[in-house]
């Protein structure tokens, strides 16, 4: 599938003129300004297609048809004055467009396909097989037949057939006229302007926050969540993509969503897309999914590709996250959004955007990590979105050989292994790795981790180890597959407590109770807090586990203001809970302890026990004795 969307991009870009054939002048050119951009619609004469449902089948032949016979393409231009055939080449040519234009090629998914042919009585005899979807990509049969919209450019309102789109985003107030022209034969008209294919009046412009167009919905998706899924398209430049360029998100409302409702922000898995995610864990969220294509690993693209220069003369730039980020304020302004209540959900893209932007999120539900990058089957892809791993090819930050992807290598500055022998200490971070300085929220983890040793039964991973190695909250079970502890469906509480993007965590690492294997994989899964309460004075956390030993570090702290090196008072207490097979009541403890050279607090060797809740109070040393956090 992959191959073929990477095809298609190449064909929009390439298809030539028609060999020997006139260039026939463009005509019914419009155009409109609204949030900063201006719409730009002409006839396209190519797209001869008609109305009503075109498939990816007939799209994807009319383009191997006019890739043939090089198509003509269409020259967009821009200029202070009316555009003729003597002062066109005083104008700024600001794009080339292929033909079809008008169409949505990059919603091609396949949910929107399973959707189609279960409800859409487009079944031919798939579903009477087991595993009847497997195998159905762009490439195959099946994928003929999913039906693309034409692009919307007014709320809910589709093009109507034979209009060509070019959307251009402005820098500057100014008033701009705007002609488009034909290149047909290896020719450009430039000879023949009119009302047809100039503007006569400029448009009226200003830069102003892109705004996203709801797209025509069509049939509504079977068996969805509760709610109103509604499909959008925006279409960016920089410094939200390296060059013009449009993505596909959905927007899932529940019912009575007026209220500030929580935000699950879904990242789709490899081949699967922005349509229709397979998970939703709240009854009141509202469901934000992007769609990573063309592909970017959910980080960015070398800027210096498609230019015709050399990857080493570009920087890979974090387009994917900025234009995330954008798509979520927007959002808070549209829809009753909870902004301290986002909630990242999915596998390596909802662990990367944490990484980069720890701030937004209230916690992080991984399903199950993908790890492609690491897979050699996949680097094409990657190489086509940041260049070849390299020395000389960097990120913003100065990061090379693709390590801007690379979850551990993020927090501790180096790879990490994926596994360690039996009884072996855990990988160290070195007091240098930017971890130690992240806040990062809790991250609730289903299946193995980011870069795990293949081996039977061996299921941590790279990046579990380096949460832990940089001391950060993580709650991951792997065994079997692994099992997410999920938030409450109809509460949003995640075992009782409310999280947000400013609630205290414990980070608890060095734990006796973890194990490692096929059938007993997790780490912090069987402990369970209670009472996290943070003031000025201090910090206090209840915790409930099996009998055990552990490390924790109060995490996320913004009330309670710890300063490096400096020295702290602590103390533990037991409170009884109900249970059938109590243990032994834990001494309690007291102590002091200095904060490291992060400002981390670290207490060490803590005791669970059955039936006792343990609980922890760090305070200002010189308050010692004046009571509990308040």
């Amino acid at each position: 599938m992959e191959h073929t969307r990477y095809v298609l991009v190449a064909l929009l870009a390439t298809a030539g003129p028609i060999l020997g054939a006139p260039a026939g002048q463009v005509s019914g050119l419009k155009a409109f300004h609204r949030a900063g951009q201006t719409f730009l619609t002409w006839d396209d004469p190519t797209d001869t297609l008609g109305d009503g449902p075109i498939t990816w089948g007939r799209l994807r032949e009319a383009r191997r048809a006019m890739d043939r016979k090089q198509a003509v393409r269409f020259r967009i231009y821009r200029h202070t004055e009316s555009i003729t055939a003597q002062n066109v080449g005083k104008a700024r040519r600001v794009a080339e467009v292929g033909p079809l234009s008008g169409f949505n090629l990059n919603s091609w998914s396949i949910e929107r396909l399973i959707n189609q042919t279960v409800f859409a009585n487009d079944d031919r005899g798939e579903l009477g097989v087991y595993g009847p979807f497997k195998g159905w990509t762009m490439d195959s049969p099946q994928g003929g037949r999913l039906v693309i919209p034409r692009f919307a450019i007014e709320d809910g309102k589709a093009l109507p057939p034979g209009r060509g789109l070019h959307v251009h985003s402005v820098a500057a107030k100014e008033k701009a006229y705007y002609a488009v022209t034909s290149v047909a034969g290896g020719t450009e008209n430039q000879s023949t302007f009119s009302a047809a294919n100039r503007l006569d009046r400029p448009v009226t412009e200003a830069p102003a926050t892109w705004q996203p167009v709801e797209q025509r919905v069509g049939k509504r998706f079977g068996f969805d969540f509760r709610g109103r899924r509604r499909f959008y398209v925006r279409w960016v430049a920089p410094p939200l993509a390296p060059r013009p360029m449009c993505f596909n998100w959905s927007v899932l409302v529940p019912p009575n969503g007026d209220k500030p409702s929580p935000v699950e922000l879904y990242f789709h898995a490899p081949g699967y897309s922005y349509a229709r995610p397979p998970v939703k864990f709240l009854e009141r969220s509202i469901q934000i999914c992007p769609h990573d294509f063309p592909l970017s690993g959910w980080y960015g693209y070398n800027d210096a590709l498609g230019t015709g220069g050399s990857p080493a003369e570009g920087v890979v730039r974090p387009y994917t996250i900025r234009r995330i980020e954008a798509f979520l304020d927007w959002a808070g302004d549209r829809f009753p959004v909870d902004p301290n209540r986002v909630v990242a959900v999915g596998g390596d893209g909802a662990a990367l955007m944490a990484l980069y932007r720890p701030a937004r999120f209230a916690y992080v539900l991984i399903t199950g990590f993908e790890a492609q990058q690491l897979d050699p089957k996949a680097a094409d892809r990657y190489r086509r979105a940041w260049g070849p791993a390299d020395e000389e090819i960097k990120d913003e930050a100065g990061l090379s050989n693709w390590t801007w992807g690379e979850l551990d290598y993020l927090l501790c500055g180096r790879r990490l292994p994926a596994v360690v022998a039996k009884d072996a200490p855990y990988p160290t971070a070195p007091s240098s790795a930017v971890g130690f300085g992240m806040e990062l929220p809790l991250f609730v983890c289903r299946s193995y981790s980011w870069g795990r040793n293949p081996d039977y039964g061996h299921g941590r991973g790279r990046f579990y180890y380096a949460l832990q190695a940089t001391r950060h909250a993580l709650h991951g079970h792997w065994a079997w597959g692994g099992k997410l502890t999920a938030p409450g469906k109809f509460t949003g509480l995640w075992q009782g407590l409310d999280l947000t993007n400013t609630t205290p965590i414990p980070a608890i690492t060095g734990s006796t109770c973890d194990k490692e294997g096929e059938g007993s994989g997790q780490t912090n899964a069987r402990y369970v807090w209670q009472g996290v309460k943070e003031s000025e004075e201090g910090f206090e956390v209840g915790i409930e586990g099996p009998p055990g030993t552990f490390d924790l570090t109060p995490r996320r702290l913004s009330r309670f203001r710890v300063r490096r090196k400096e020295e702290y008072s602590w103390r533990t207490s037991y409170v009884q809970v109900p249970h059938w097979a109590r243990r032994k009541k834990p001494e309690d403890r007291a102590g002091t302890v200095v904060a490291d050279e992060h400002g981390l607090i670290t207490l060490k060797g803590l005791e669970t026990a059955t039936g006792w809740r343990l609980v922890v109070r760090i305070r200002e040393a010189d308050e010692a004795g004046k009571g509990g956090v308040r």
